[in-house]
């Protein structure tokens, strides 16, 4: 309960603790702002409700320390993007994210796999047009919130991602993973994505899939990146991407790559500031083209999926 809410309502302030370790977080929460989200109509009641975590300390204080295991991932919060324009393998009925693996949604898949990578809280976008009421009962129905803490974010209508990351972010808190609602990564990814922290320049990190070749018809808005070694340099989807040429002149990167932005990302709050800028001036625009200029101020890094699992659902050619 402190960890969602908390992280939901960006009470939680990491501490220098003797309990921080790597595997527990700890964090100084809030009593009176805790105890008033929680429905407490008083201190006195917050923290009487708290007390295990106080530890029967009867000081007037109003803050208190919790320690948090953290199973190894730093990062708690995931917003699932769910809402989106119409794909090839959509239906009015039927989108992307309940195409059934093994005889499970793909959305569930989705969110299992977060929560076995340790996410506690996950900020579900769907909308009425892309079957938003049948999502939300597939995932109520499935018992995997037993294990993640789901808010849903329900939009009348979407016609692209950036639409529905608008509408979840006054849920995020600073640092959160992003993954669309018809991939799949395996948790191992996701832990490589958020292990280590982000560095004070660093605006996101993307995961980013090398292998290419094998990735055959692929549809028009899959995004590509051209990289080096440790950050992306270019994002963009193919017909738009800057060639190996721009990018190396304006970098001065050697040995550049060229690979694909596989929907899982680690995102802060200073992007979503831009996708809502940029949003302003292109109504349509897509997530890449926010993330465009930070990638050419080489403030995005990658991980590679090389050796990892992960799926997406794109069009009937893939293998």
């Amino acid at each position: 309960l402190v960890y969602a809410v908390g992280h939901r309502h960006g009470l939680l302030h990491p501490l220098s603790h003797p309990m921080a370790t790597d595997a527990v977080d700890a964090f100084k929460v809030s009593i009176p702002l805790l105890g008033s989200l929680i429905g407490c109509n008083s201190e006195a009641e917050a923290r009487w409700l708290l007390r295990d975590c106080i530890q029967g300390d009867e000081k007037p204080s109003v803050e208190f320390e919790v320690a948090i295991r953290s199973d190894g991932t730093r990062v708690k919060c995931a917003l699932v993007t769910a809402a989106h324009s119409h794909g090839e393998l959509d239906t009015d009925y039927t989108p992307k994210e309940l195409t059934r693996v093994l005889g499970i949604p793909l959305i569930v898949h989705c969110l299992q796999h977060l929560a076995n990578a340790g996410i506690l809280h996950v900020v579900l976008v769907v909308a009425e047009n892309c079957a938003g009421s049948t999502i939300v009962q597939e995932v109520n129905a499935s018992g995997i919130r037993r294990k993640l803490d789901v808010s849903f974010v329900s939009m009348p209508t979407c016609t692209n991602h950036v639409s529905s990351i608008i509408a979840a972010r006054r849920l995020l808190p600073p640092e959160f993973i992003f993954v669309a609602g018809d991939h799949v990564f395996s948790y191992d990814l996701i832990e490589s994505l958020v292990r280590k922290p982000l560095d004070e320049n660093e605006a996101g990190r993307l995961a980013v899939e090398l292998d290419i070749d094998r990735h055959k018809g692929l549809p028009h808005t899959a995004v590509y990146v051209r990289c080096d070694e440790s950050h992306v340099l270019a994002i963009a989807r193919s017909a738009n991407l800057d060639s190996e040429e721009e990018v190396a002149h304006r970098s001065g990167a050697t040995n550049l790559k060229l690979g694909l932005e596989a929907g899982l990302m680690l995102l802060t709050q200073e992007v979503m500031e831009a996708v809502i800028d940029l949003s302003c001036i292109q109504p349509h625009c897509t997530l890449a083209n926010a993330l465009a200029d930070f990638a050419h101020e080489g403030r995005l890094r990658y991980v590679s999926t090389l050796g990892a699992s992960w799926l997406a659902c794109e069009t009937r050619e893939q293998p």
